[in-house]
């Protein structure tokens, strides 16, 4: 057996071993995430061989090329470097390949997230060095933050074996991070402040410490997943995101009912969140999915009346200092 073969048998004795030992909603929300209710290919469900990878990285590279802005061209060619070392190794099995020598339709959605995610520059309590991205796609969201943070923790995570076979070749082919990978070593698995990049399946989200992540990304998947899946990883980010930390969500739905009929503004807001940053743009006019951060509010912080009475006292004692002779 291949590498790939012997990785996805094991990603599914995994997956049945885990499932039998659920009980009750978790392991309803879950079997609600792995058979989905959209319009996802077979490919995408499951594995068969090395060319359902080239399928998946392909036919997101198809995706129509709406962008908001141009972005950086330093920002797409360091998203290239990346994309670029993805697909040389996949050519070693795969002959059908579209040109990756130049940037690639991914490469500006990529530096255009990144752009998003950090609106403007963070204080040393809002800095990210811990990201988790949920509904990982193809893992792409590793690709910017990987290059552009010293000893990161990035956490991949998903329930879909196509979705997840994909990050696993993403990930250990991105050439940026060590990768630490659930499904090798179960029993040993632990998520630690080591620089490098942790990928586990949706069902492990018992593994994740709290109050440990920085920033979660949930592009294109928080309005497509059930209700069930939807309400429980909601409540798993606010017990794993620190305080001050932000979710960053970019979808379709934005403020409105998605397919799984909840309105996720409201949703993420009722747990302690405040919408921080939303540009007042037409989605699939001119921008392709609506980005919008939640910031947790930080309650350790003092409030706006405690501010302002810390301000008004050092005001005084500066107007002292300065009336002495």
């Amino acid at each position: 057996m291949s590498g790939y073969s012997i990785f996805r048998e094991k990603f599914r004795e995994t997956r049945a071993r885990d499932l039998q030992a659920l009980q009750g909603s978790m392991a309803a929300w879950i079997d609600e995430w792995i058979v989905p209710s959209g319009n996802q290919g077979k490919w995408y469900l499951e594995h068969n061989s090395e060319k359902d990878i080239a399928s998946y990285l392909v036919n997101w590279n198809k995706r129509r090329n709406l962008h908001y802005f141009d972005a950086a061209p330093e920002l797409v060619a360091q998203s290239h470097a990346v994309t670029n070392r993805v697909f040389t190794e996949l050519s070693r099995t795969q002959s059908e390949l579209p040109d990756y020598s130049q940037p690639m339709i991914v490469d500006y959605y990529n530096a255009e997230d990144y752009v998003f995610q950090n609106p403007y520059p963070d204080t040393d309590r809002t800095t990210v060095t811990r990201v988790l991205d949920f509904g990982a796609g193809f893992g792409r969201q590793l690709n910017m933050w990987s290059q552009n943070v010293p000893k990161l923790v990035f956490c991949g995570v998903d329930a879909i074996e196509g979705g997840y076979m994909t990050q696993n070749f993403y990930y250990k082919n991105s050439g940026t991070l060590p990768v630490y990978e659930y499904i090798d070593d179960p029993g040993n698995f632990n998520i630690s402040d080591a620089p490098g990049i942790y990928h586990i399946p949706s069902w492990r989200f018992d593994l994740v410490p709290d109050n440990f992540f920085d920033l979660i990304i949930g592009v294109f998947v928080l309005d497509e997943i059930g209700r069930n899946t939807a309400l429980y990883a909601l409540d798993q980010f606010t017990r794993c995101l620190k305080p001050g930390g932000k979710i960053y969500a970019r979808d379709h739905n934005c403020g409105t009912a998605g397919g799984n009929g909840l309105n996720m503004d409201l949703e993420i807001e009722n747990r302690g969140f405040v919408l921080e940053f939303r540009p007042h743009i037409m989605d699939r006019a001119e921008i392709w999915g609506l980005p919008r951060i939640y910031r947790k509010i930080d309650h350790s912080w003092p409030d706006i009346k405690e501010r302002d009475k810390r301000y008004a006292e050092m005001l005084k004692q500066e107007d002292l200092a300065d009336s002495e002779p």
